[in-house]
C-alpha cells in the first residue's frame, strides 16, 4: 500500500514511437491516401497509429499543406495537465486555456488555427 501511483512517460522520449490521432473532413483524397500510408483509417476520416515526433510533424505539415478548404484535427501526446495537445486547421472551434486546461471554444467563423503550446499558439 506504501507505492505511489506516477504517470508514465514511457513513449514520450524524442524519438519514441507515440499515439496519434488525426480527423480530416472535407479532404481532398490525396490527402486522405498520404496520411493513410502513416496511419489506419478507423471510419471515414478518422485515422489512429505509433508514429515518431519527426514523421507526426512532417505529417502535420503536408496536411497544412494540402488540406485547402478541408478541416483537419490532430490529437497527440504532451507534458500537459491533460496529457495531450490538439492541432486543428479551418474549424469551427477556438482554444481556450482555462486554469491550466485546455477547452475548445465554438465560434461562429472557421478560423485556421491551433492550439499546440509548444508553437506559442
Amino acid at each position: 500500500m506504501g507505492r505511489s501511483l506516477r504517470r508514465s512517460t514511457v513513449g514520450m522520449e524524442p524519438g519514441a514511437a507515440m499515439l496519434c490521432v488525426v480527423r480530416l473532413t472535407s479532404a481532398p483524397p490525396s490527402l486522405k491516401g498520404l496520411v493513410g500510408l502513416r496511419l489506419i483509417e478507423l471510419d471515414a476520416g478518422l485515422y489512429v497509429g505509433n508514429i515518431s515526433a519527426r514523421v507526426r510533424d512532417q505529417l502535420w505539415h503536408q496536411i497544412d499543406k494540402k488540406i485547402g478548404e478541408g478541416r483537419a484535427c490532430m490529437v497527440v501526446p504532451a507534458h500537459t495537465e491533460q496529457g495531450f495537445i490538439v492541432r486543428h486547421i479551418n474549424t469551427k472551434y477556438e482554444p481556450v486555456i482555462h486554469e491550466g486546461v485546455l477547452l475548445m471554444k465554438k465560434t461562429h467563423k472557421r478560423r485556421q488555427t491551433q492550439s499546440d503550446p509548444e508553437l506559442g499558439a
